[in-house]
């Protein structure tokens, strides 16, 4: 056997285990779906972070009503009065079934915008429940999310509980299936409670716990939420429960430009607060890359290569077919499943996938300037020193912290 068909050989063989791997978890993330629910009762605070149009806000509200753990208070914290978010908040809030406190923040100067928002919601201690929750706005979460984040910190077997996301796509186009492909391995993947892993989208705490952690301060001055909460978290020797069974149906629509500026960004956040993660994916992603494009070549004349190609895409059916059922399981209160049956041609696509990936993960590889919505930052290191925004009026913002509406009481 040549060298170079034998180093193909090795890399295609260890792309299938990793392929056969990420199978098992698919399989481990099933069973968790849908298992029976504890139900919990409790003051809760949710706090969403708000900007631009909004469009899926109105369902977040209906769903948050229709929780088994209904939330005392919302708190809608936008960057602005010149944010279209504001008057779709200040609308949600004047035929608000419970009250809503729309916060307008001010513009960011120390961290992303995002986190700044977070950071004044959680000043506003008069405004907190004991219990508390972070959410993104463009979750479809089943009625009972609030109820499954929060009896463990109830019972105090945990500091912080977080889920993820599933994305549901809402768009037939090459772009929204490959993200889609790839956030749910993410999802599937082992989140053991030793890794302390955070994601803000879905993110349950005591009033207490987040005051112990000086969770407004650290997120004025984070680049993102998720990973900042996470080393906060661990700083203070927090328990963080990452909870399996939590997985919140998200409607997904991409195009090419946003599918990359995304997955750049995601990459960048990992580069700058989880370094080791970065290269290990790196390492990963060199592997299957050579396996994918090396096999295709190498299968026209190579009954080894040949085999590990078509070995590799009897897997990547599996998992399809494993994760087609979780979205079945997700998708009794979503908006879907929609054109699930299109990640069966995902073996037919892996070349492109890894190719891809390999793109964005060297694209992250600079992080001085971050690049997220109408936001681009300039960073040293975490720290954000420079800040652009394009679109509204960004200039003419509110006074930083101010409750522009206490509504729906």
């Amino acid at each position: 056997m040549p060298p170079l068909e034998y180093v193909v050989t090795i890399a295609g063989a260890a792309s299938l285990l990793c392929g056969v791997l990420t199978f098992v978890a698919a399989l481990d993330q099933r069973r968790r779906v849908g298992r029976p629910r504890e139900q919990c009762a409790v003051p809760v605070t949710v706090i969403i972070p708000v900007t631009g149009a909004a469009p899926s806000l109105d369902d977040l509200y209906r769903r948050l009503r229709h929780q088994t753990c209904p939330p005392t208070r919302l708190l809608l914290a936008v960057e602005s009065e010149s944010d279209p978010a504001y008057r779709r908040a200040i609308g949600l809030a004047g035929a608000s079934a419970f009250p809503i406190d729309v916060v307008v923040a001010g513009l960011a100067c120390h961290g992303t915008q995002k986190c700044h928002n977070l950071a004044v919601a959680l000043r506003r201690e008069d405004l907190l429940e004991e219990y508390v929750v972070l959410a993104d706005a463009d979750i479809a979460p089943e009625p009972t999310w609030l109820s499954d984040l929060l009896i463990r910190v109830q019972r105090r077997t945990a500091d912080i509980v977080t889920g993820y996301r599933w994305p549901m796509p809402t768009a037939v186009n090459l772009p929204t299936m490959l993200y889609a492909w790839l956030d749910r391995a993410v999802a599937t993947l082992p989140k053991w409670d030793f890794l302390g892993l955070c994601w803000g989208g879905s993110l349950a705490a005591r009033r207490d716990t987040l005051r112990a952690m000086a969770a407004a301060d650290v997120l004025g001055h984070a680049v993102t939420d998720d990973l900042a909460l996470a080393d906060a978290a661990r700083a203070q020797s927090m328990r963080v429960t990452f909870r399996s069974t939590v997985l919140l149906p998200t409607p997904a629509a991409h195009t090419w430009e946003s599918l990359l500026a995304f997955g750049i960004r995601q990459y960048q956040f990992v580069r700058l607060y989880r370094p080791s993660a970065w290269w290990l994916a790196v390492v990963i992603v060199a592997v299957n890359l050579l396996c994918s494009d090396a096999l295709v070549v190498l299968a026209f004349s190579s009954g080894a290569a040949a085999l590990l190609l078509l070995a590799n895409g009897l897997v990547m059916l599996l998992i399809c077919l494993v994760r087609f059922d979780i979205s079945m399981r997700c998708a009794a209160t979503a908006p879907g499943p929609r054109h699930e049956w299109l990640f069966l041609l995902m073996p037919f696509a892996g070349v492109l996938l890894h190719n891809l990936h390999a793109f964005v993960l060297l694209r992250s590889w600079s992080c001085r300037q971050v690049v997220w919505g109408r936001w681009t930052y300039r960073l040293e290191g975490l720290q954000v020193v420079g800040i652009r925004r394009s679109g509204w009026g960004a200039r003419d913002a509110a006074a930083p912290g101010e409750v522009d509406a206490v509504i729906g009481q």
